[in-house]
């Protein structure tokens, strides 16, 4: 698998600042802003994707000058038959 960099840059207005919500009527835990969901195929090791979860970690954070305890980062890994380009599943892809 190639090493490859990755940069984002997200802007604000694609973010939600809603913040923590207390909802103690119900009994549910507090809900932290922002979620953030990251789909990528399977096969990174756990250090970099905690690399990963990390640096988008910061990013967030800083534009948003946020705490970074209120960040969090949802690493989905989908297989290649699961993702379709052109009509064609990646695993009839050719690299």
């Amino acid at each position: 698998m190639q090493n490859a960099e990755c940069r984002i840059r997200i802007p604000k207005s694609a973010i939600p600042a809603c913040g923590r919500q207390a909802n103690s009527e119900l009994g549910r835990k507090e809900i932290s802003m922002p979620i953030v969901q990251i789909s990528l195929l399977p096969g990174r090791t756990p250090e970099k994707k905690e690399e990963l979860i990390k640096n988008v970690t910061n990013a967030i954070a800083d534009t948003l000058q946020i705490p970074k305890d209120r960040v969090h980062i949802v690493l989905h890994e989908v297989p290649k038959e699961n993702i379709g380009d052109g009509g064609v599943p990646l695993s009839k892809k050719q690299p």
